[in-house]
């Protein structure tokens, strides 16, 4: 069985394999690490020339699956250490919900992609890669969903990146706080309502996002999607954007205490070519267009050397099981805990038809797929055994190939066992006399005391 198991693409051997969480990350196989070119390694032609991200690579949905788990799994060791206490990303989509009678394995009739429900789920977008996808995907819609009917009317869409210096030793935590401080003070400026009346503003879509280096440390800085009606060029409304914005938003860096953010770097505005060449192909999942450009900011890679993304960090600990990665990971869980990780400015959704049912991401991490059917119910002790093997992301492959042999892998599993805990060795009472017993069939007689000296005496003699 487990042989039949490995053939179908599931397993240990898949889950050595490495690939990243994201499709636009760098997908590497065994041989790479030696210097060889595996089938995923991206050519030069596939790395785009605008943003640098990586598209149309040919990757294996089932190693992502089993990397995500992978990746929650090292998440939870590192977020079990805080405190002494357990993160409730610790019991996503591990713990049984109180009043279920089992697990439910659904498959979605329209995607083919099997998953769990009856499960606990923590809802978290920063430290779950789980709900991370569920709810990023979900959002990069709503967002695709808001530019293409923007885009279609005669609208036009530029990027604004927003960004402060940086040094090794920086607090996250106060860089987000003083960041969004910084970004509000900019947006209500007066410079920026002349610009919203020049270029006729409709609205932002705003994403956070941050990386950490080795040379300059953590860097958070703003992704924000500017929704607009103008006849001029894009070039134009690009320079008169970074023109408007840039000195206010230096002024307010300074006065926040964030430093003075340089003109190169503190305020990018991209729009024209690099529009022209995403916004035609949102439909295309593989492409990295302005949606994910806003949503996949933990799944990234960062295309600069020794610069990590949220996720990078778990990876870099799951292979060398470094202590700084970990204690980073926890700096950025507490950075970023609380906070919204897509903001629409007013109005906006309603503008373009943009269903606000679900405002909350824990909420949309609840939601599952309304055109589903059943495949089949884990039994709490089945559940047991495949939690414990780790196998979470190999049952939900196996599903959607049938369930006799998705029953068959968690029938060969081994039941859970616990570690034999070693004996204590007997104590003496405090009382000081040992009395001893003879004991018979039906009761047992009374022959004597023993004072504690004597007991000690006989206790060292082993007699």
């Amino acid at each position: 069985m487990m042989e039949q198991f490995n053939q179908s693409g599931g397993g240990d051997i898949a889950e050595n394999t490495g690939i990243p969480l994201g499709t636009n990350y760098e997908l590497r196989s065994p041989l790479n690490s030696l210097g060889c070119r595996g089938e995923n390694t991206p050519k030069s032609d596939q790395f785009s020339k605008i943003t640098g991200e990586i598209s149309d690579l040919k990757y294996s949905p089932e190693a992502t699956t089993i990397e995500r788990y992978s990746l929650q799994k090292t998440a939870c060791e590192i977020l079990s250490t805080k405190h002494g206490k357990r993160d409730r990303t610790c019991t996503c989509l591990r713990t049984i919900l109180s009043g279920a009678d089992g697990v439910l394995v659904k498959q979605s009739i329209k995607t083919k992609k099997c998953y769990y429900t009856n499960l606990m789920v923590c809802g978290s977008v920063w430290k779950c890669p789980l709900c991370n996808v569920k709810i990023s995907e979900s959002r990069a819609m709503e967002i695709g969903t808001a530019i293409n009917c923007h885009v279609a009317v005669g609208g036009k869409v530029a990027l604004l990146t927003f960004t402060v210096p940086h040094e090794r030793h920086d607090d996250l935590k106060d860089m987000v706080k003083k960041l969004q401080m910084a970004f509000a003070r900019t947006w209500i400026s007066p410079a920026a309502k002349r610009l919203k009346k020049s270029i006729g503003y409709v609205g932002y879509i705003r994403a956070k996002e941050v990386t950490w280096g080795f040379a300059s440390g953590w860097h958070p800085h703003y992704h924000m999607l500017i929704l607009y009606f103008s006849d001029k060029p894009e070039d134009e409304v690009n320079e008169l954007i970074k023109n408007e914005m840039f000195p206010v938003w230096q002024n307010r860096c300074e006065k926040i205490g964030l430093g003075s953010p340089s003109y190169e770097h503190g305020l990018d505005v991209r729009g024209g070519k690099y529009a022209a060449e995403y916004i035609a192909k949102f439909d295309k999942p593989q492409k990295w267009g302005f949606e994910k450009e806003l949503t996949k900011g933990q799944s990234k890679k960062s295309k600069v050397a020794n610069r990590y993304g949220p996720y990078d960090l778990l990876r870099e600990y799951k292979k060398t099981g470094s202590p700084n990665m970990a204690r980073l990971f926890l700096e950025y869980c507490e950075g970023f805990h609380g906070s919204q990780f897509v903001t629409w400015s007013v109005g906006l959704k309603d503008e373009y038809g943009v269903d606000d049912s679900v405002a909350k991401d824990k909420e949309l991490a609840k939601t599952s797929d309304e055109a589903s059917k059943t495949l089949s119910e884990i039994t709490p002790e089945d559940w047991k055994k495949i939690e414990f093997h780790h196998k979470r992301a190999e049952v939900i492959i196996l599903a959607a190939k049938g369930w006799a042999v998705t029953q068959a892998f968690i029938n060969s599993l081994a039941r859970p066992y616990k570690k034999k805990r070693k004996k204590a060795k007997p104590k003496l009472a405090k009382t000081s006399n040992v009395i001893a017993f003879k004991a018979s069939d039906k009761s047992v007689e009374s022959l004597g005391k023993i004072t504690g000296d004597e007991w000690k005496k006989i206790a060292k003699g082993s007699k």
